[in-house]
């Protein structure tokens, strides 16, 4: 093994370039492929074969400490279509000599509003205000290099760089 990578040294969460204020951990969204169960003559039971490409929903959770003002201008960027970028600094250990370093993880979302949640007020506490986005596009680089790419719009779902779909939507 080259590295050990521990941790998420610190991050920023943006919309169209401006920095927003979030809460303090936000969970990157689940890919679920869609599957469809095969059973027949020939097959020992029931497989789900993965429909590749075809994930269901996706949904960021956007914690907030306060209902500020700039929390309604990210529901309105969003809404137009803006785009959401965390970036973070990827702390990593390398196994031969131990020396700690880190690379940066980008992550880069685009989709609409779906939930608004205000939060609950009380004295001398956080909010826990959010929202939850409903993703059309989502990529991940880690160290400057595409990891995934999924454009549920533009039929494209690439893992390493490599496009997944190409044959696909030649053939459609």
């Amino acid at each position: 093994m080259e590295n050990i990578f521990e941790s998420i040294h610190s991050f920023r969460v943006y919309s169209n370039g401006d920095i927003v204020g979030v809460g303090e951990e936000i969970s990157l969204p689940a890919i679920e492929n869609k599957t469809t169960t095969i059973s027949g003559a020939g097959i020992l039971g029931e497989i789900d074969s993965v429909a590749e490409g075809h994930v269901s929903a996706m949904g960021q959770e956007l914690p907030f400490n306060a209902l500020s003002p700039e929390y309604f201008d990210v529901v309105e960027k969003i809404n137009k279509g803006a785009d959401i970028t965390i970036r973070g600094a990827l702390q990593y250990r390398d196994a031969a000599t131990g020396t700690k370093n880190t690379m940066g993880i980008k992550v880069t979302e685009r989709g609409t509003v779906k939930t608004i949640t205000p939060g609950s007020i009380k004295n001398a506490e956080a909010m826990s205000s959010g929202m939850t986005v409903n993703l059309n596009y989502l990529k991940i680089e880690i160290d400057g290099k595409e990891k995934l790419e999924i454009d549920k719009l533009n039929m494209i779902y690439k893992v390493n760089g490599v496009d997944l779909l190409k044959k696909i939507r030649d053939l459609c």
